[in-house]
């Protein structure tokens, strides 16, 4: 599995709904559920939020970005989606 780091821009408030917010919850413990998302939150210092999912490829992290309701109904206008090399314990923290 390769890791994937995606960056959500552009945060529109006004579409924000009380609807809107539970299905975005309900994708999110789905992806968690199902092994793909590792971690995610608001970005403190401006409008965005971030993901970190576990997949196969970059095709896969964009689908699961597209099916998230925050990204159907433009709450987020734009994302980006980063491949990186996890560094951790089981490869010496990138030095194997």
């Amino acid at each position: 599995m390769r890791s994937f780091l995606v960056l959500l821009d552009g945060k529109n408030k006004g579409r924000l709904t009380e609807d809107l917010l539970q299905r975005h919850a309900q994708h999110l413990a789905k992806l968690h559920r199902e092994g793909c998302l590792q971690l995610c939150g608001p970005l403190a210092e401006r409008a965005g939020a971030m993901l970190v999912f576990r997949c196969k490829t970059a095709e896969e992290a964009e689908h699961l970005v597209r099916m998230d309701p925050f990204i159907q109904e433009r709450y987020y206008v734009s994302y980006e989606v980063i491949e990186f090399m996890e560094a951790n314990e089981e490869n010496n923290w990138s030095l194997n």
